[in-house]
């Protein structure tokens, strides 16, 4: 999985939501996390952060397969080398249905912190950064592990939002 992880994460070495640094717009809202919630990590990915000092690992209370899924909660600023997955596909989310493909929407959990999030859908943002999110999900949909988390952190945002929320955003999108 270290290998996966490495070459996904070097397409957002370069690529973000927008040509500018969004972070600048609202003063790195989602870096600051002052709620605490974190990011959940991708099956496999901690061994991806062991050189991240800048943040803490925890178990989260969401679980897959009834295993508690690890989360990253950033102490306020990064290394951007080190920065995990779904913070660098942020604020998309892969979307899976189980037994559909994965479909990338503006994640309705990034709301709360994230203007872009508030104010675009994912067809607004810097296409490049799209479509490595929508490689990076359909890659991920391959491998049963990865494909479980996404599914069942779908079926928490249909929880969350409600399924018709969901498919507005996708219909929209």
């Amino acid at each position: 999985m270290k290998r996966i992880y490495s070459q996904l994460y070097r397409l957002f070495d370069d690529c973000t939501p927008l040509k500018a640094d969004c972070g600048k717009a609202c003063d790195g809202a989602c870096c600051t996390d002052e709620g605490g919630e974190g990011m959940l990590l991708y099956p496999g990915e901690q061994v991806m952060l062991k050189k991240a000092d800048f943040l803490t690992l925890e178990q989260s209370e969401f679980t897959v397969e009834g295993n508690k899924v690890p989360i990253a909660i950033c102490k306020g600023s990064c290394n951007r080398r080190f920065r995990p997955l779904a913070c660098r596909i942020f604020p998309l989310f892969p979307y899976v249905k189980p037994g559909s493909r994965p479909v990338v929407i503006m994640d309705p959990r990034a709301n709360a912190i994230c203007p872009i999030a508030r104010v675009m859908k994912p067809s607004d943002l810097e296409q490049q950064f799209v479509r490595r999110v929508n490689l990076t999900a359909n890659l991920l949909y391959l491998i049963p592990k990865t494909r479980k988390f996404m599914e069942e952190q779908s079926k928490l945002l249909d929880d969350m939002c409600g399924s018709a929320q969901i498919l507005s955003r996708i219909l929209s999108d």
